[in-house]
Parts: C-alpha cells; sequence; structure tokens
C-alpha cells in the first residue's frame, strides 16, 4: 500500500471515520484517548505490514525500546525528585525566584545526561534491527 493509491485512501478514509466517528459511540469518554492511540498504533502497525509484513517486526521492537526507555527515564526523574513527573508538573515553577529563572531540577542536567545516554543505547539497538532486517529482507 501506498500513500498515492486508491487503496491507501480507502484505508485512510476507514481509519479516520473510526477514529473520529465510530470509537467515541463505542468507548466511554473517559478511556477515548487510550482507546484511540491503542486504535493509531494498530491501524499503523497494519499500514506497515501491508507492503512487507518483516517491517512489523521491526516497528514492534522499536516501539517496545521506545517505551521501556521512557520508563526508566520517568523512574529516574521520579527516584531524583521523589515525585512522580505528573506531579512535578502540576507545582509552579517560579514561586520564590523570578520566574525566568530556572533551577537546576528545572533544567534537569542529570535528566539531559542520563536521556542521552538512554537515546544513545536506543539508536544502537536500532541500528542493529535496521541491519538484521535488511539482512533478513535483502
Amino acid at each position: 500500500m501506498i500513500f498515492s493509491s486508491a487503496i491507501f485512501l480507502y484505508f485512510f478514509s476507514a481509519v479516520l471515520l473510526i477514529y473520529w466517528a465510530l470509537l467515541p459511540l463505542i468507548v466511554g469518554p473517559k478511556h477515548l484517548s487510550r482507546a484511540r492511540h491503542i486504535f493509531l498504533l494498530i491501524a499503523s502497525y497494519f499500514f506497515y505490514m501491508s507492503s512487507v509484513w518483516q517491517y512489523g517486526l521491526l516497528i514492534f521492537l522499536s516501539t517496545a525500546v521506545d517505551y521501556v526507555a521512557g520508563l526508566a527515564i520517568a523512574q529516574t526523574r521520579q527516584g531524583e525528585s521523589g515525585q512522580s513527573p505528573a506531579a512535578r508538573a502540576k507545582r509552579p515553577r517560579h514561586v520564590g525566584r523570578h520566574r525566568h529563572q530556572r533551577s537546576r531540577q528545572d533544567v534537569g542536567e542529570d535528566e539531559i545526561v542520563g536521556a542521552g545516554l538512554a537515546y544513545g543505547a536506543m539508536a544502537e539497538t536500532r541500528r542493529r534491527i535496521v541491519e538484521a532486517a535488511v539482512e533478513l529482507h535483502g
């Protein structure tokens, strides 16, 4: 399936219809956002696997690595401050100092270094996965 084909137009129309019209009727408003994300993930897998099924494995592995890295980064952030990222986001950042001034926690030097290390590991993993997929497909 390519973007310029009629099949893609039908596929995209069906995905759009389900996303905007049917999902709100099937799923309650409390779970609508999550249901939409899951539906788009499944539709994306289907789209990429429609041309070469091996791409599904590649994308699944990439998704899994990104998800696990995101969880690790969130745990690191929670461990440093003792608060969850959601709780930290709710606190006013400018209390007790000029609102344009940033503290070390706001800049998160350690978090930036940690994210860089995680990104480097993910990039290496992705490179290996792409090489394996090219070797398998090629």
